[in-house]
């Protein structure tokens, strides 16, 4: 699961998965509310109590994603 930033999630998703290096046991990550990605590691490794995700949480999901989509598509055009 590629979960970017920016993307709202729903309490219970699952956004990825953490696997031990030889591959034999896997823990899926979900999420714990309702929220929108701000902020995700892209590293291979991670220990323990290291952030993977940050979601933020918003009395209103909907209008937390129109100002998500706005800011994106004013910045997108400053490149």
């Amino acid at each position: 699961t590629s979960i970017q930033l920016g993307s709202s999630v729903t309490k219970g998703q699952r956004m990825g998965a953490i696997r031990d290096p030889l591959g034999d046991s896997e823990e899926f990550i979900t999420a714990p509310f309702d929220g929108i990605v701000i902020g995700r590691s892209n590293l291979p490794l991670a220990h323990e109590g290291e952030a993977l995700f940050n979601l933020a949480a918003f009395q209103s999901i909907a209008e937390a994603e129109d100002i998500v989509e706005e800011f994106t598509s004013m910045h997108d055009h400053e490149s």
